[in-house]
């Protein structure tokens, strides 16, 4: 009886198998798959002078400005250069800005704002 159940248990993980088309090998990997979560990647063509991007989800976000790239405690090591084809393999979402609560000071004017779901409000004016 337990060699008539073994054959046939062996019998049917092998037609589920082919039946389902259940692959062993490794998937293959796209462009935009060899970037993980919080990846911050940039065109290696235009060197240093490039804007960043934070990967998030497999979406570009471009870091605003050296400004809120040291707020956000990224450190320049961590960027990855990357050809201009996987760079555009990855769609754009939005610009990363400053933290909601940030206090922004023009340097021209004596204007503050405060940063508030990405937004930039009026807050107040210095003397």
């Amino acid at each position: 009886m337990t060699k008539y159940f073994s054959k046939n248990l062996w019998l049917l993980i092998l037609l589920l198998i082919l039946g389902l088309g259940i692959s062993f090998s490794r998937p293959h990997k796209t462009q935009a798959a060899a970037f993980g979560h919080s990846d911050l990647i940039t065109d290696k063509a235009r060197g240093k002078k490039g804007p960043i991007f934070l990967v998030d989800h497999n979406r570009r976000l471009t870091v605003l400005n050296a400004a809120v790239f040291r707020q956000r405690n990224y450190k320049w090591n961590q960027v990855k250069r990357v050809t201009r084809t996987q760079l555009t393999s990855i769609p754009v979402w939005r610009v990363l800005s400053f933290k909601n609560g940030t206090l922004i000071k023009s340097r021209n004017k004596s204007r503050v704002w405060i940063m508030d779901k990405g937004r930039k409000k009026y807050f107040l004016l210095l003397k």
